[in-house]
This record gives structure tokens, sequence and C-alpha cells, in this order.
């Protein structure tokens, strides 16, 4: 008898134990079990995604409202398509054309234009041992900026491709690749081209040269310098990097003058196309916060013909465009004009020739 109530004694024991243990445990846990219960993740579009067309996506950059801007191509077309936020096609389906030139296409290459559109880079297939380098601008509407069939970057001998690109922040990009046209050397080389917001190439015909050592330099990377310019990186017997940009060394550059203060010297006016026939781009740097800071055309006379910029300016690169016309608006003749940047420290001009 004793024996057999010490067993449920022990018995109870042990289920008490077992239940104070599981209360312990689910309770103590309780706040990690409900964390990871609310972490889970959800799908805001239909069940298993929306088919934008029937091509792979070969990239896809952010719109900057919830939405993406997708690139598909079916081997000889390239395809852009937005979908917002709530999974909307805005594009239609298959999307806009970016090219249907016929040529092979691929190594598609997509950044945001910084408006809601995109820039979007490419390798245009021409012959076996050929191949281009094309880019495109696309705005928010889906309209095509740059042409049908988009801007050559680089049409040199050989092949071009394996492209890196990045925003310039003003509406244009910055390319760079790996290059074939030196390849009686036994090399690879690294170039790279500015294209500027209305699709006009800034630096030399087919690109400027980063690299053209008698070695293999591929695999081109990319990024900013924070300053219009940008940073590139590639393998070649090792890891490299060179900076580039519109702007001379020096003017990019803050240097302390012989007081210790910082003397910031970032001020820079450029214009581009010069002559012009249709709209001029006129880029400038600005180093420091102005409180009023000008830029303004005037004719051969110094009569001014009409104010593009009169405002408060934050340190940056910035890009305006005069189309030709005076403050009315009304078209002024052929000639020659200057392009007047004023600061609270100095001025910058630029000689104009206007052939409208």
């Amino acid at each position: 008898m004793k024996k057999y109530v010490k067993c449920n004694v022990l018995c109870i024991e042990r289920t008490l134990l077992l239940t104070f243990t599981f209360i312990f445990l689910t309770f103590s846990f309780s706040p990690f079990t409900s964390h990871f219960c609310f972490a889970r993740g959800y799908v805001y579009w239909q069940e298993n995604g929306i088919e934008v067309n029937p091509w792979s996506v070969s990239d896809i950059i952010s719109d900057g409202k919830g939405g993406a801007i997708t690139f598909t191509g079916d081997g000889d077309s390239i395809f852009a398509e937005r979908v917002d936020g709530a999974g909307n096609l805005l594009w239609g389906n298959p999307g806009v054309v970016v090219d249907n030139s016929g040529f092979l296409q691929f190594g598609i290459r997509a950044v945001s234009d910084g408006k809601g559109g995109a820039i979007v880079s490419w390798v245009r297939q021409i012959l076996p041992w050929a191949a281009d380098i094309v880019c495109q601008r696309i705005d928010s509407l889906g309209n095509v900026m740059w042409g049908m069939g988009g801007v050559p970057i680089c049409t040199a001998d050989s092949g071009q491709g394996a492209q890196a690109i990045i925003c310039d922040g003003v509406g244009g990009a910055i390319i760079a690749w790996e290059d074939k046209r030196n390849y009686g050397t036994n090399s690879w080389d690294i170039y790279a081209q500015h294209i500027d917001s209305i699709g006009t190439a800034r630096w030399t015909i087919n690109g400027m040269a980063i690299c053209t050592r008698s070695t293999i330099d591929r695999y081109s990377k990319i990024t900013t310098d924070g300053n219009g310019g940008a940073i590139i990186g590639w393998t070649g017997g090792g890891g490299w990097v060179q900076r580039v940009n519109d702007v001379p060394p020096g003017i990019a550059e803050e240097k302390t003058d012989t007081g210790g203060r910082m003397q910031d010297t970032r001020y820079a006016l450029d214009i581009y196309p010069n002559p012009f026939q249709q709209t001029l781009g006129i880029k400038y740097s600005v180093g420091h916060s102005e409180k009023c800071l000008n830029l303004k055309i005037c004719s051969v006379s110094g009569r001014l013909v009409k104010t593009l910029v009169n405002e408060v300016k934050v340190p940056g690169a910035y890009v305006v465009y005069w189309d030709g016309t005076d403050s009315n608006n009304k078209p002024l003749p052929r000639g020659v004009y200057f392009c007047i940047l004023e600061t609270e420290k100095d001025n910058f001009v630029k000689k104009i020739l206007s052939m409208k």
C-alpha cells in the first residue's frame, strides 16, 4: 500500500514538473514567437506575380513611387514596362519599344534618371566580331527621349560590352565598359563616356580611355564620386580604380588656404554643344551655398538678353537649358552671345555661338 501511494506521488510530481516546464517555456519564449509571426512577409500583387511580357526580365529599377521599370528583350528587340505600386501595367503590353533595329541585343543595364524615368544601355551585335554600346532615356510617362534606337555610346572597331552605368544626378549617365579595339596588342581596355540629359556625349567620341595597358583589363564597376563624376573600378592583374569628371582636377576639390580656413573652389561653367542650333545645355557647379547666384545670357554689347537662374543655391552640380530666346521667349538672331555665371566672389564667362 505504501509503495502504491509513493508511486502515485511520484507520478503527480513528474506531471506537475512537466506542466510547469511547458508553461515556463511557452510564456518565456512567446515574445520571440510573436516577433516571428508579425515579421512574416506579404505579397502585394496577384498570386505568382504579374507577367509584364513574354520575355525574360534583364534588368529592373525603382520608379521612386512604389513601382518599378523593367527591361526585357526577345533577342532583336528591347521593351520597357512600368508597373505601379498597385501592380498595374502603365505602358501596355509588351511595353514601350526601346530598340527594334533587328540586331541581336543583350547586356541590358539600367539606372534611374532621378526624375521617375530610366536610362538604359545595352550591347548591339552588329557583326559576329563587332558589337557597339547604345543608350536610351525613357521618361516617367514612357516617352523615348533620345530617338528610336537610342544614341551610340561607342562604335569603335571590334567589340565592346560588359558595361556599368550610373546616373550623373542631372538626368544623364556615366557608362564604363570593357573594350577590344586594341585587341591586336593582346589587351582588353577600359573606356568610359558621359552622356547628358539630352543625349549628347560629353567626352571623346567612342569614349575616354581609362586604362589601355598591354594587359587584360575587364569587368568594370562604377559608382558616383559625389560631385557629378564617377569612380570606376576594374580587374587587371589586381584591382584598379580611377576617378573621372567633367570638371578638371583642382576645381572639384576643397583646398585649404594659408590661414587654415577651407577655401572652396568648386566652381565650374560649361556649355554644350557650342555652336548650337536647337538647345544649349549649360552645366555649372557651385562650391558653397550662394545667397544670390545669377546665370544669364548677354549680347556682345553687354545687354542682358535673358536670366536663367536667380536664386539661392546649395553646393552641387546643376544643368539648365537655353533655347535661343529672350526674356519674352522670342527667338533671337544668329550670332555671338555670352553666358555669365555671377557668384558672390567671382564671375565666370563662356562665349556662345548661336546658329538658330
